[in-house]
């Protein structure tokens, strides 16, 4: 198997491969011990699955009909996950971009912890008693700068891509 070179970020997310070994499984474990076992770049807290996925729907599946909702297949998906916990390189552009949404979704579904932390899940609800628009974002800014960089970073680009998906949803 080849190997790439270690950031070429400018390239297709499709053909992205981990540029760092795993030691370690990727998927079940927390989002620190994920990113330290496979960063996707030296800028971003992000851990490569989660990147790489993201990547691959916002080039390839945006315009799919219902890429959340459409299964993709189970088989693949297996062994995507396998071959990320094993560190292995793997080449996006491969699959479907409904496969790699479902490989998203495990890899959220997953994570030991909630992306806003048990610590600070319930202060988040909290915001909601703030009637006052601009003390109830003043609040919830102040507290997403309370969660870990990884929380942090998978969470911001989780919600940019959610925008990204919501303005390709045909009414």
């Amino acid at each position: 198997s080849s190997s790439s070179s270690s950031s070429s970020s400018s390239s297709s997310s499709s053909s992205s491969s981990s540029s760092s070994q795993s030691r370690g499984p990727l998927f079940g474990v927390s989002l620190v011990t994920a990113v330290q076992r496979s960063r996707a770049s030296e800028r971003l807290p992000l851990c490569r699955v989660f990147q790489d996925a993201i990547l691959h729907i916002e080039n390839h599946g945006l315009t799919r009909e219902g890429i959340y909702r459409v299964p993709g297949f189970r088989a693949k998906l297996s062994e995507l996950k396998a071959m990320y916990n094993r560190g292995e390189s793997v080449r996006l552009a491969n699959y479907d971009p409904e496969t790699v949404g479902m490989l998203l979704k495990l890899y959220l579904r997953e994570l030991p912890e909630p992306l806003l932390t048990r610590q600070l899940g319930a202060k988040f609800e909290g915001v909601l008693q703030y009637d006052d628009t601009e003390q109830r974002t003043a609040v919830l800014c102040a507290m997403l700068r309370q969660l870990p960089p990884e929380h942090y970073a998978t969470l911001a680009w989780l919600c940019l891509h959610m925008n990204h998906v919501s303005l390709h949803v045909s009414y």
